[in-house]
């Protein structure tokens, strides 16, 4: 069966080969593989798809990408290079991929938090009112937005990860700071004000599944009567 639709498929710029290689050293067991794989987007990949049932690929730009560029001319010049690069490289393989946001729209995608300041230690994050005009131009396209995890960076990687580097990514560095920006979302009444919003969450939703009838407990029975800026439950939004 070839009929999958595979979302969580990553790719990064060939020029930037070796710092490929030196993120993957921080989580993968076999970084060389690892980069050589992210930088392929041809028969590697199409092997992979026929040997395991993908019919079809929504690629984006691997973490942390633009996301840890905190000059913001450099990020735009950073992201507009990636766009132009994945759309002229899928362009004859319509077929087989797509992706996250070339030509030919499919929705966006991002690394979490964007960094920022002149020394890129703040974080921005994107459940503030000041992102609504960004959100209703994706409920206007009605198209979804994948918020993925990245690599802790500058000051919250000096501070939470480095005598911990072990944890970065799966074990809990990715779904911590994936589940922290959600329910951010959530809290912040994003989905109230725009109630047609898809958000795409990976790796089965972090640790929010599981901790679900914990959280909805807390807000429903103690925080909520306090004043709570959502209006549905927990268990309504991800429903």
């Amino acid at each position: 069966m070839h009929g999958k639709v595979a979302l969580e498929e990553a790719f990064a710029l060939p020029r930037l080969a070796e710092k490929t290689r030196w993120w993957a050293g921080l989580f993968a067991v076999n970084p060389d593989k690892h980069a050589k794989e992210m930088n392929d987007i041809g028969q590697i990949r199409v092997d992979y798809m026929d040997k395991y049932g993908v019919g079809y690929k929504v690629l984006s730009y691997t973490a942390p990408g633009v996301q840890d560029i905190y000059d913001p001319k450099e990020a735009q010049a950073l992201a507009v290079e990636i766009n132009d690069y994945i759309a002229s490289t899928i362009k004859n393989k319509p077929d087989r991929f797509g992706a996250f946001a070339e030509y030919g729209f499919k929705g966006a995608l991002v690394n979490d938090t964007q960094r920022a300041g002149p020394n890129g230690e703040d974080m921005i994050f994107y459940d503030g009112s000041t992102w609504d005009i960004f959100w209703s131009t994706l409920s206007e396209l009605d198209v979804p937005l994948y918020l993925h995890p990245r690599n802790p960076t500058g000051r919250l990687y000096e501070q939470l990860w480095a005598d911990r580097k072990r944890l970065i990514g799966p074990p809990l560095s990715f779904a911590q700071c994936v589940s922290l920006h959600l329910l951010g979302m959530v809290t912040n009444g994003i989905f109230d004000r725009h109630m047609e919003l898809k958000i795409i969450i990976g790796h089965l939703g972090g640790h929010i599944p599981f901790d679900l009838w914990r959280i909805n407990h807390w807000f429903e029975d103690v925080t909520k009567p306090l004043g709570l800026g959502c209006k549905k439950t927990i268990r309504d939004y991800f429903a």
